[in-house]
């Protein structure tokens, strides 16, 4: 599945850029008011779209792409900003910037582009291999040797993401926000009633659990 991240300190913008976003594409939005939390998140989780406000309080949207370069992370980068010197645009691209968003440009043209830059990522990102299993993401499907096993939405999405990153640690809570858009209620032991799904219907499944953490899958 394809991931978002929005980066602003402004509610508002944050909301009107998660609304065009999701009217837009099918994808999973995780929010961000303070830059340097989302430097960590995205260095970690690699997002396929980073769209980060320029005036943030605790740092420049540019230098956050400036920061994300140097790291290599291969994303596509959208900079929001309201000012319209041809200097800032150009510091902007220099720092691997692919797009800049201003508040001259229509929700429709916004809109366009970004299920532009959708249908080429999800050109590349709808199967996901791992450990002898197919997964489909544009026809939720888990492939193995040649049997098709179909999962519940929710359940499908989990395993995704889990097989998209082996290795990698998903709290419980991480899975929650993701898959459900929400945050998890204490106590609400909902994703593991869904692991245990899964560990139940597909095969060669590998989902690793740790004890008051979440779960992975282990790398291979």
């Amino acid at each position: 599945m394809i991931e978002t991240v929005i980066v602003s300190d402004k509610t508002n913008l944050i909301e009107c850029l998660k609304t065009n976003v999701t009217d837009s594409i099918k994808t999973i939005v995780k929010t961000f008011s303070n830059g340097h939390e989302s430097i960590n998140y995205i260095e970690n989780y690699t997002p396929s779209i980073i769209i980060i406000d320029i005036d943030l309080n605790d740092i420049n949207g540019i230098e956050i792409f400036e920061k994300l370069s140097a790291k290599n992370i291969q994303a596509f980068k959208i900079l929001y900003l309201t000012k319209h010197e041809d200097y800032i645009k150009l510091a902007a691209y220099d720092a691997g910037v692919d797009y800049i968003l201003t508040d001259l440009i229509s929700e429709k043209v916004f809109q366009k582009k970004l299920i532009q830059v959708y249908n080429r990522i999800n050109n590349n990102q709808n199967i996901i291999s791992y450990n002898s299993l197919i997964i489909d993401t544009s026809k939720f499907e888990i492939v193995f040797l040649d049997k098709t096993y179909v999962l519940p939405k929710k359940q499908f999405l989990i395993f995704a993401l889990l097989c998209n990153k082996p290795g990698t640690v998903f709290t419980r809570e991480e899975i929650y926000e993701r898959i459900w858009q929400s945050k998890k209620a204490e106590n609400n032991r909902t994703v593991d009633v869904h692991i245990r799904e899964i560990r139940k219907m597909i095969p060669n499944n590998n989902i690793k659990t740790f004890r008051g953490v979440g779960y992975k899958v282990a790398q291979l």
